[in-house]
């Protein structure tokens, strides 16, 4: 089924209403008016279904960032630094699982598709950031990472009212489209854009998502909101 298919939506409201919320498939949730949002939303292996990416797809990034974070910190083991393959037999306790590199490595890819995701025709550069993290003074950034269309760095910092991207893109294919998007911290619109110290037209302010296409190289974007 397509991602954005009545059929699609059936399948995953499945999972989350049924499959999820207990054996085989997830881990009991006793109490779901309760513990529904901090135990919901990932499978009895929480690091080994993707089963938030189709929400990346359908563009639905807090349903993906939700499911994301539950999963990672119901794998996460400080002692270690790494992720276990489960927290069976309940969620919470510590467990003789081993960590597997498969686990670490899907988690870690899903936490780069927060910056950048590469379908089979586009490139989307900031599509699921959490927007608290643009509250921050901190940058947000990634070097070099390596996508089907060629090598991606980008990163992003925020102060009162404004936002700035730089990314460099040295793609060997050319994306069908690149979309970059401003997460603002409470859901701003977006006023001004600015491309490389140009007024830039191609945006929409709700979504803030910018139409970069046929662009490469260095590009620095400056929004205000």
């Amino acid at each position: 089924y397509k991602n954005n298919s009545k059929e699609a939506s059936w399948i995953l409201d499945d999972f989350q209403d049924n499959r999820y919320m207990s054996a085989p498939s997830g881990f009991e949730v006793l109490d779901e008016s309760h513990t529904w949002f901090d135990r919901g939303g990932f499978s009895i292996q929480p690091n080994l279904v993707a089963g938030h990416v189709p929400y990346l797809e359908r563009d639905e990034p807090d349903a993906f960032i939700w499911m994301f974070f539950n999963a990672w910190n119901s794998c996460y083991r400080e002692e270690i630094g790494a992720m276990v393959e489960h927290p069976r037999p309940r969620l919470g306790d510590s467990n003789a699982a081993h960590f597997k590199t498969s686990d670490q490595a899907q988690a870690v890819t899903w936490l780069r598709y927060m910056l950048v995701y590469a379908t089979d025709n586009d490139l989307y550069l900031g599509r699921a950031i959490p927007r608290h993290w643009h509250a921050s003074d901190d940058a947000i950034a990634v070097e070099n990472l390596v996508t089907r269309f060629g090598t991606v760095s980008i990163s992003y910092t925020s102060a009162k009212n404004k936002m700035q991207a730089k990314v460099k893109l040295d793609l060997h294919k050319k994306p069908g489209k690149v979309e970059l998007r401003f997460r603002t911290p409470n859901s701003e619109a977006l006023k001004t854009v600015k491309v490389n110290g140009k007024a830039w037209k191609k945006f929409k302010a709700k979504s803030g998502d910018l139409d970069i296409t046929g662009l490469s190289g260095a590009i620095r974007v400056d929004v205000t909101f």
